[in-house]
């Protein structure tokens, strides 16, 4: 499969996930509003069963209250059957207790159930002189009040304002919402942690697919030229052809130079990531070593349209570094510099600048063909190879890069790349300047 294809292929699974996600939100957001009522529901329940509870509580205490008050005892009466007369009797003794004491008995009633909120009250009877109330009790509240008959006949009757109720059931609600909310928002980023853990297991597959591909075409190509070759020399007639031999065996030579030098890639890319990367550091001067191999870069910049500029503006460029993996880094952004031109057009400009005094950065600028955020992001990634339309219209096996950032991060370095299709790519490369006490 092509670069091109996975790539599409990439953006249609991503589309579907997006709309998946997004179908996921909905239906997320349809349970949380059916769930919302249901706990609106439930806390108005929980707290008519509350009261409902009080009130029995609230009942038997006065019932106390008032046999104690007329000598008797509240067992020997049985309230909800014995005369209704006599009953109205003891109960109009109610307003011989002291509000204070009806207000602590409601109080400590709605407290064992969980209502904390005030309350207001008033009770009135057939044999009450006028309603006992709480101090702000007024006739406004009674639709809002629950209400519960002392006796069984409901000539006496308690009734109970809870202040804020709307708000304790608010606040029970809102205490499951925010539940839900965590628990909704937690799945969503399970999901997308997931869906990333597989776009990527997924996108270093495609690259080491990618990867194995290129690699086979770089090994095959010189394979192929070997092999024609060789059966060309097992003519007969070409035997006693002396310039034709020796012309066969120069290509075989050259071939299998290629190839060895591919093989030799691998191997040591291999060696830079299964060992620590060791490193010499020695002090050497960066405007120096870019002159140099800007001017052997220059020898494969033939004609007009093609060429490579220098500007050494940096005054200071000591720097300590591994002289080899330092030269292998220019190497590879200088290469990679010329086959990321434009076939018709090479320019390229390396630079140096101090932009600040205690370092020296590096730029290497080319006007090819740029690249998009996404690939920028991906490009110092193991057997990454930026996609051009053709798997193999670009040589190479994706771990120039890779090994470009492994050494610029030993060096205690920073490298950075800006981009524009169309336009060009600049490589930026900081180093720390050499302090006196290290060039010793």
């Amino acid at each position: 499969m092509s670069s091109k294809k996975i790539f599409k292929k990439s953006n249609l699974v991503y589309r579907y996930f997006h709309i998946g996600l997004l179908l996921l939100i909905v239906f997320l957001v349809i349970v949380q509003t059916v769930t919302i009522r249901q706990f609106n529901k439930s806390a108005k329940q929980k707290l008519n069963s509350g009261v409902e509870n009080a009130f029995i509580g609230i009942k038997n205490d006065l019932k106390i209250e008032v046999s104690f008050l007329i000598g008797i005892n509240p067992s020997s009466i049985n309230w909800d059957t014995d005369d209704p007369t006599t009953i109205n009797i003891l109960w109009s003794n109610i307003e011989k207790i002291k509000q204070s004491k009806i207000n602590k008995i409601i109080e400590k009633r709605l407290l064992d159930n969980g209502i904390t909120q005030d309350f207001e009250y008033r009770i009135i009877g057939k044999n009450l002189f006028q309603p006992i109330n709480s101090a702000h009790f007024s006739s406004k509240l009674i639709p809002d009040a629950y209400q519960k008959a002392l006796t069984f006949d409901g000539t006496y009757t308690l009734f109970i304002y809870i202040k804020n109720k709307d708000k304790i059931i608010s606040q029970t609600t809102l205490i499951n919402i925010v539940l839900l909310l965590i628990i909704t928002i937690l799945a969503v980023i399970l999901i997308s942690a997931l869906w990333i853990s597989f776009s990527r297991i997924k996108s270093s597959n495609e690259t080491k697919t990618d990867f194995i591909n290129n690699m086979t075409h770089e090994l095959k190509t010189p394979i192929s030229t070997i092999s024609i070759t060789v059966d060309l020399l097992q003519n007969p007639k070409v035997l006693n052809n002396k310039d034709f031999l020796l012309n066969s065996i120069n290509i075989i030579k050259s071939e299998n130079q290629r190839m060895h030098q591919q093989v030799e890639k691998i191997l040591e890319a291999a060696k830079y990531y299964t060992t620590e990367l060791e490193l010499e550091k020695d002090a050497i001067n960066v405007n120096i070593l870019l002159k140099r191999f800007v001017r052997n870069f220059r020898h494969r910049l033939d004609g007009e349209n093609h060429e490579i500029s220098i500007s050494l503006k940096a005054e200071n460029d000591l720097v300590l570094v591994d002289e080899v993996h330092f030269a292998n880094v220019l190497n590879n952004l200088l290469d990679n510099a010329v086959k990321y031109s434009k076939p018709e057009f090479t320019k390229i400009q390396v630079t140096t600048v101090n932009p600040d005094p205690d370092n020296i950065e590096i730029i290497i600028k080319d006007h090819g063909i740029g690249m998009k955020k996404d690939v920028k992001k991906q490009v110092f990634d193991k057997f990454y190879r930026a996609p051009t339309g053709s798997l193999h219209n670009v040589k190479g096996f994706g771990l120039g890069l890779s090994y470009v950032k492994t050494v610029i991060d030993a060096h205690n370095a920073n490298i950075s790349i800006k981009s524009k299709i169309n336009i060009g790519t600049a490589v930026h490369i900081i180093f720390p300047l050499v302090k006196e006490n290290d060039s010793h």
